[in-house]
């Protein structure tokens, strides 16, 4: 699995975690300019960044077909754009977004954010190339990409895919819902 977190995450929290998830290796890294790393994180550079990890899993013996990309709020968008360029297995998706610019001119409706925003994520263009099955989960109080930005991402996925809006969370515990680890491992089992 390569996993991409959300914005500001600790991905180490997140590997620490990994023991409940059916799988054998785990991949985290952070962000360019997160968690020590150097750089300025971009939309253009972290594009590129996930492209090159991807590679170098690649390069290191892992076969395509045993890659599951899943990522986080704003890592969803890096697991999209993976999952239509290069080949992998599936895709696990939590709080995903249409396009960031579509989830902050709802917060922001008097605003031309979407004319403004210097990187939009749009990822509704890599979803609509996605032909591999997809796991997405959504939050039902999650005030910061609300649900209905994971379900136009569903509604765009090439490939077969399921959404699961989970009850009683937000955006930053949805993986305190009893259902979350399940429905993971039983997508990646199935």
């Amino acid at each position: 699995m390569i996993y991409f977190g959300g914005n500001a995450e600790d991905v180490l929290y997140t590997a620490s975690t990994a023991f409940e998830l059916s799988i054998r290796r785990m991949l985290v890294v952070n962000y360019r300019g997160y968690g020590g790393s150097t750089g300025t994180p971009s939309q253009k550079a972290l594009y590129a960044d996930a492209l090159a990890i991807y590679d170098y899993v690649i390069a290191n013996g892992t076969p395509p077909q045993d890659i599951v990309v899943m990522g986080r709020s704003l890592g969803s968008g890096l697991a999209t754009m993976l999952a239509a360029k290069r080949e992998v297995h599936s895709a696990i998706l939590i709080t995903p977004y249409d396009s960031l610019a579509e989830v902050a001119a709802r917060h922001y409706p008097i605003f031309p954010v979407r004319l403004l925003l210097k990187h939009p994520f749009d990822s509704r263009p890599f979803a609509q190339q996605a032909d591999i099955p997809a796991l997405m989960l959504a939050a039902e109080h999650d005030g910061i990409i609300p649900p209905v930005h994971a379900q136009r991402l569903h509604d765009l996925w090439a490939g077969p895919r399921q959404l699961h809006l989970l009850n009683g969370v937000g955006h930053n515990d949805i993986e305190r819902h009893p259902d979350y680890h399940t429905l993971i491992n039983a997508f990646l089992a199935d």
